[in-house]
């Protein structure tokens, strides 16, 4: 066995234990077990099941390295590796994988939202999180304000019944989604750009 990252091994284990895998994608993650990332390209790649497995555990991947709410480099070479090692494209992994992005981007969200601190690299991370599920802005964007709408709207609704103070919080932590969406000081409501 070649020295395989420990983090790759905790995916794969991770993946294995959490869905029913058919046998051509089962075979795809024992090579990649025994090989690593110097698998330069998984021979089934282009089977229609494994390109859907691939991308199911590529988003894993990412919900793993997200686990300290941000991707390192090392992270996100790894995340280019795997898109490279199972041939997905810019755009391949949302085709494939819809739903998981949307939740993986609601939880990210959901956690930018409860954090008091609002810098750069909440900005960065936002970028890190497109660039890693391979998403262009505008889908990042409509992905983003689709999950997140219930949660803003109700964190509005409490701040126009509150405090002035309470409405500074809420305004400071709506400022983590500054590129998703503005908030209208005036009428503590949200304006969604298109």
């Amino acid at each position: 066995m070649m020295d395989v990252p420990n983090c790759l091994l905790k995916a794969i284990r991770d993946y294995r234990a959490q869905h029913a895998l058919p046998q051509p994608f089962s075979e795809c993650l024992d090579r990649l077990e025994a090989q690593g990332f110097s698998l330069l390209r998984e021979p089934a790649a282009s089977d229609r099941g494994v390109r859907w497995h691939a991308a199911g555990f590529v988003v894993h991947y990412v919900a793993l390295a997200l686990d300290d709410h941000r991707v390192s480099e090392r992270e996100m070479g790894n995340i280019l590796a795997l898109k490279r090692i199972y041939r997905l494209d810019e755009g391949d992994l949302l085709a494939l994988q819809r739903q998981a992005i949307a939740d993986l981007l609601r939880l990210e969200t959901a956690k930018l939202l409860a954090d008091e601190r609002v810098d750069d690299l909440e900005l960065m991370h936002q970028a890190d999180l497109q660039r890693a599920l391979g998403l262009g802005y505008d889908e990042y964007l409509r992905l983003t304000r689709d999950s997140i709408r219930p949660v803003v709207e109700q964190m509005l609704e409490e701040a126009r019944g509150g405090s002035g103070q309470r409405q500074d919080e809420i305004i400071r932590r709506l400022q983590a989604l500054q590129t998703v969406l503005r908030v209208d000081r005036a009428t503590m409501t949200a304006i969604w750009p298109d």
